[in-house]
C-alpha cells in the first residue's frame, strides 16, 4: 500500500509538473532526472522488484520537487524584476517634492520599500524582493490617489466661497475663523492642504504646513501630517494680520482670503 501510494503521488507530481510548466522544465535536468527514475520505479514494479521500485519512486519525487522549485524560483525572479523596473518608471514621473512634502508618511514608505526591493533583488532573495516591491506599489497607487484628489479638490475648493467680498485694504478688514473642527467628507477627506486652500482658511493649499505645525501637538502620531481625524479642533494662525474668532460655521458666509502676491 505504501509502495502504491508512492508511486501515484509521484506520477501526480510529474503530471502537474508537466501541466504547469511544460516549457520551463523542457531542459531542466532534474526534471529530465526524475522522468528517468519514475521510469525505472515503473519498470522495477512492473518485474516485481519492489524495494527498487520504491527506492526509485522516492528519487524520482525528490527530482521532480527540485524541478518545480526551480520553475517557481525563476518565476518569482522574474516578476520581482519586472515589478521593480515599472516601480523605477513611476518613480521617474512621480511629483517626488510635491509628494514628499504633502505626504511624507506614504512617500517614505514607497521608497523604502522600493530600496528594500531592490536591495532584496541584488542579493537573489526574489521573494523578499517581490514582497517588498508589492508593499512599495501599493503604497504608490496610495499616493497616487492622495496627490489626484488632492488636485482635483483644491480647485474645486477653493472656488467654495467666490461670491462673498473682500475688503478693498486688503486683509486687515477681514474677520475670519479662528478654529476649524475637522469634516468627516466620504468623496474628499480633509486634510491640512485640503484645509489649507478653502477660501476661508488661506486660499492656498501651499500654506498647509503652518496649521500642521500649530495644530500636530493634537495629531496621535504628530509627525505623520497625513493622520487626521474628524472632530479634531485646529486652530488657524492669522497669515497677514487679518482678524480671526469664533469657529467655522458651514451655515455662514465668510469673506475670501486674499491670495498674497
Amino acid at each position: 500500500m505504501k509502495l502504491r501510494m508512492i508511486l501515484t503521488l509521484t506520477v501526480l507530481l510529474l503530471g502537474a509538473a508537466s501541466l504547469g510548466a511544460q516549457q520551463e522544465l523542457a531542459d531542466n535536468p532534474d526534471y529530465q532526472a526524475a522522468i528517468q527514475y519514475q521510469k525505472m520505479s515503473d519498470d522495477a514494479y512492473a518485474a516485481g522488484d519492489y524495494d527498487n521500485a520504491y527506492t526509485y519512486s522516492v528519487q524520482a519525487a525528490e527530482y521532480a520537487q527540485k524541478a518545480m522549485d526551480a520553475v517557481e524560483w525563476e518565476r518569482i525572479k522574474k516578476e520581482a524584476e519586472d515589478l521593480i523596473k515599472s516601480l523605477n518608471d513611476r518613480f521617474a514621473k512621480l511629483d517626488a517634492q510635491r509628494a514628499e512634502k504633502d505626504y511624507p508618511g506614504q512617500y517614505e514608505t514607497a521608497t523604502s520599500k522600493h530600496t528594500s526591493a531592490k536591495s532584496a533583488y541584488s542579493a537573489e532573495d526574489y521573494r523578499t524582493s517581490l514582497s517588498e516591491a508589492k508593499a512599495a506599489r501599493d503604497a504608490l497607487d496610495e499616493l497616487d490617489k492622495l496627490l489626484a484628489s488632492t488636485a482635483t479638490t483644491t480647485d474645486t475648493t477653493v472656488a467654495v466661497d467666490t461670491t462673498t467680498t473682500t475688503t478693498d485694504d486688503g486683509t486687515k478688514d477681514l474677520v475670519l475663523p479662528k478654529y476649524y473642527v475637522v469634516r468627516l467628507i466620504v468623496l474628499r477627506r480633509d486634510c491640512f492642504w485640503r484645509i489649507a486652500a478653502y477660501s476661508f482658511i488661506y486660499n492656498d493649499p501651499t500654506k498647509w504646513r503652518l496649521l500642521y505645525e500649530k495644530n500636530k501637538h493634537l495629531l496621535h502620531q504628530p509627525n505623520n501630517p497625513n493622520l487626521i481625524h474628524p472632530k479634531m479642533v485646529f486652530e488657524i494662525p492669522s497669515l497677514n494680520g487679518e482678524t480671526r474668532e469664533g469657529t467655522y460655521d458651514p451655515e455662514k458666509k465668510y469673506p475670501v482670503m486674499p491670495k498674497k502676491k
